[in-house]
């Protein structure tokens, strides 16, 4: 579990603060400022291959298509899911993952994340490549990765 807050203003996150309570990390970032962990300044994520990256897949939330073909074909090094879409969010800012593929998740599961991801040099769009927030509110399926990842897990996605 954990603890995730955001203040959106004009249709965006600006202010996010994710908390894990049981590693006592507090993820945080202001839009245009960067993000820290527990006061500590976070550079960016790792810029690895596809290969070589690690995941936050949700499957039980993608649709059935998708899920299978990521389940089936290993076109990432291994895949994690922390129980707390929040918390996947903050370790990809942190780089302790390359890549999340979410659907389905709710306003407040990703506002903060989306801030901190971004703040980090990730791109975070839609499955179609678009922003994730629009008049609608936010996308129901997320793709975020650094900015050389980010058309490949697109790709897979349109082709899978």
């Amino acid at each position: 579990f954990s603890i995730s807050v955001a203040l959106i203003q004009a249709g965006k996150p600006i202010l996010a603060c994710i908390y894990d309570p049981i590693r006592k990390e507090i993820f945080t970032a202001i839009r245009g400022q960067g993000l820290s962990c527990n006061d500590q300044r976070i550079s960016s994520v790792m810029d690895k291959g596809l290969a070589e990256s690690v995941g936050f897949l949700d499957f039980k939330r993608l649709p059935p298509h998708l899920a299978s073909t990521f389940a089936t074909q290993k076109i990432y090094r291994s895949q994690r899911n922390l129980g707390t879409c929040a918390l996947e969010w903050a370790w990809l800012a942190a780089g302790r993952g390359q890549f999340i593929v979410h659907g389905r998740e709710k306003l407040w599961d990703y506002a903060a994340g989306i801030l901190l991801a971004e703040e980090a040099g990730c791109v975070v769009t839609d499955f179609a490549g678009m922003p994730p927030f629009s008049k609608q509110g936010l996308s129901s399926a997320i793709v975020a990765a650094p900015a050389r990842l980010h058309p490949s897990l697109l790709d897979h996605l349109s082709t899978g």
